[in-house]
Order: C-alpha cells, then sequence, then structure tokens
C-alpha cells in the first residue's frame, strides 16, 4: 500500500471510529451493532442483539437463532447498550 493510501486508509478508519464512539456516547447504535438489553423488566433482560434498523425512537435488531428463525424485537434507546460491531469472521 502507498504512503497516500495508507494515509486515506487511516483517515477513514478514524473517522468510523469516531462514529461509534459518538454514537455508543449518546447511547445510540448503527445498523450491524450488537446491543445488550439492559432494562431489568423486559422479557429478554441481558439478551444480545444485532441491530438491522435505527430510527429516532430506538433500534429494531434481531437475536440470532441457531435453526436460522431470527426473533425481531424493537428497543427504545433507554432499553439497551450497545456492545460493539458485529463481524462475520472465517476461519
Amino acid at each position: 500500500m502507498s504512503g497516500e493510501g495508507l494515509e486515506v486508509f487511516l483517515d477513514e478508519l478514524a473517522t468510523s471510529k469516531e462514529t461509534v464512539v459518538q454514537a455508543a456516547s449518546q447511547g445510540r447504535a448503527e445498523e450491524q451493532d450488537i446491543v445488550q438489553i439492559t432494562e431489568e423488566g423486559h422479557p429478554w433482560y441481558a439478551c444480545l442483539l444485532i441491530v438491522t434498523e435505527v430510527s429516532s425512537i430506538g433500534v429494531k435488531g434481531y437475536l440470532p437463532q441457531p435453526s436460522g428463525e431470527n426473533t425481531v424485537q424493537t428497543l427504545s434507546f433507554q432499553q439497551f447498550q450497545r456492545v460493539g460491531r458485529a463481524v462475520i469472521t472465517r476461519p
């Protein structure tokens, strides 16, 4: 990778990290983020979801299931905490 290409990559990486940090600090999330339900009264308390949609009032996310039938939940921003970004890894 050329020096110029590396600088552009690092600039883009810094911008994406800032966006994630800003979203997390505001209690918000982005698509493909992993969030944990933190509202103790919620029936799915402590479950991890992958965000599929973000709106002005909250997020919609799914709980991955081995059977392939993913269960969807809609959460307000007060009901969850952002954990991180969901990334598919392959060996």
